[in-house]
Order: C-alpha cells, then sequence, then structure tokens
C-alpha cells in the first residue's frame, strides 16, 4: 500500500490505522470514479478537520470489481490533500508502476520530479506518457531537515562565498531532484521555505489521526507537505525557515477527470 505512513504514523500504530481507514471509507464513503473497463471502481472519504470543521483532503480506496459492484477486492488505498490544481507534463512511466498506481517522470516549469498518481482511472486514457494533465498535488514526507535560510543549507557544502559570474554558487530554495527511479520505491528531494503550518485533526471510525500540514513555497509553488510531529523532529519548525524534503508527491487526477469516469449512482 502506498500510503505512505512513515509521514504521520508510527510503526506500531499502522496496521490499526489501515484497517480503520478501510472500514470507514467502506461504509461511510461514496462510489466516485469508475474506470473505463469497468473493472476498477474508486470510493472516497472525505478528511474533515475536527477543530475547524473543514474538509482538507480525501481518503480512496480502489477496488476491482469482481462479476458484480457488490464482489470488491481492494488494490490500494491512499490518501491526499487539497490543494489548488496544477498542470504538469508526464514523460516516462517507471518501472515501479503497476494496475493500482503510476510513477512518472513529470515536468513543472523546466523541473523534473517523481509523481505516484491517485485516481489514475479517473483519466481514461490507456497511456498517460508525454501528455499534459491538470492534478492536484501534495507530498508526503520521509525525511526533513529544518534550516534557517539557503546559506545554512549550503553551508554544509561549502558552496558559500564562493562565487561565480558574480553570483553565490548553492544550491536556491527551489532545487528539486528526482531520486532511486529505477526503484520500487522513486521519490522526490526538494528545497521548500515554509510559508504556513496547520495542526489537522480527523476522527475515522476509531482511529483519529493527527498531523501538521505543512504549506511550503517550492519549484511547484505553494505545495502542502504533509508531517507528524510524533516523527519528525519539528521543534525549530516556524514561517520563514528552509525545509530539505525527501517525499512521495502525489498527483491526484480525480481534480480534473474524463466526464464519463465520474461515477452516477443511480445507473449503478
Amino acid at each position: 500500500m502506498p500510503i505512505r505512513y512513515e509521514s504521520y504514523a508510527v510503526e506500531e500504530d499502522q496496521a490499526r490505522i489501515l484497517n480503520d481507514i478501510v472500514v470507514t471509507t467502506l461504509t461511510k464513503g461514496f462510489p466516485a470514479f469508475i474506470s473505463k473497463d469497468q473493472k476498477f471502481l474508486l470510493i472516497a472519504y472525505p478528511l474533515e478537520n475536527q477543530s475547524t470543521k473543514t474538509i482538507f483532503g480525501e481518503v480512496y480506496i480502489l477496488n476491482k470489481l469482481n462479476d458484480e459492484i457488490t464482489n470488491l477486492e481492494i488494490q490500494d488505498v491512499d490518501l491526499v490533500i487539497k490543494n489548488c490544481a496544477k498542470e504538469i507534463h508526464l514523460s516516462d512511466r517507471l518501472p515501479a508502476s503497476s494496475d493500482a498506481n503510476e510513477h512518472y517522470i513529470a515536468e513543472y516549469d523546466s523541473a523534473e520530479f517523481v509523481i505516484e498518481t491517485v485516481n489514475r482511472h479517473a483519466i481514461w486514457e490507456d497511456n498517460l506518457e508525454n501528455k499534459d494533465y491538470k492534478v492536484g498535488l501534495s507530498a508526503f514526507a520521509f525525511q526533513i531537515g529544518v534550516y534557517d535560510n539557503i546559506e545554512a543549507y549550503n553551508s554544509q557544502y561549502d558552496f558559500n562565498g564562493g562565487d561565480f559570474a558574480g553570483r553565490i554558487v548553492g544550491f536556491s530554495e527551489k532545487f528539486v531532484m528526482p531520486k532511486d527511479e529505477e526503484s520500487d520505491t522513486p521519490y522526490t528531494y526538494f528545497l521548500g521555505t515554509v510559508l504556513d503550518v496547520k495542526d489537522v485533526k480527523v476522527k475515522l471510525t476509531e482511529v483519529i489521526l493527527d498531523f501538521s500540514i505543512i504549506l511550503v513555497d517550492s519549484f511547484l509553488g505553494k505545495l502542502p507537505v504533509v508531517a507528524s510531529k510524533k516523527i519528525f523532529n519539528l521543534k525549530n519548525l516556524e514561517k520563514g525557515k528552509l525545509l530539505a524534503i525527501s517525499a512521495d508527491i502525489k498527483a491526484d487526477f480525480g481534480v480534473d477527470p474524463t466526464e464519463k469516469a465520474i461515477f452516477d449512482q443511480k445507473s449503478h
């Protein structure tokens, strides 16, 4: 399951959280999208912040339909955070891809990064390579470094003080790099400046999920990054700090789906 527990759940809680997400979504969620071949059904459940009563994301379960809609086989579980849609270009489909989810090298404003698809079956196209799509982007961190500024980050590489053509040599605040493209878990390493931090808490059937959504200014513009204070050392986290983040960037294709993919409950 690519649900990226490393961002918000300690290991001993992961099985319990997965079970509760599945139970909650299947019993309280609603059919959202169906695949072109009618073999896959996506069920959605909104995530509501208990303190503000606002929806900040969704959980999706990808189900394979065996003969009839009442016979479901769970293929994948995923979570996304709401964000303004951006148009990205997908180039190479990576070896880690499967029927449940796919990984691609993507491009945005000349920068390359890795995305994992969510709601892939909401797009009725067999091949996504070399095409542009409007998607919702959110990042799930598994490593975070906190720095005062870009100079503090660059100092670890002895870049500060160097000069080339009249400018400082080193990484910029918008640096990004795709990592391990041939592995089973490709990801993206990038820098981002903290714009805001919001703590959220959502009640599922039995489990309460609580974590932080860190809004950073990055190569993708404003990007929400999920991280838990139980897992990461975020004591020095505040607006204006620079973060070095290793993360799974999820691209939600459900924000601009093929019209026919939208599930019509009346006709099924």
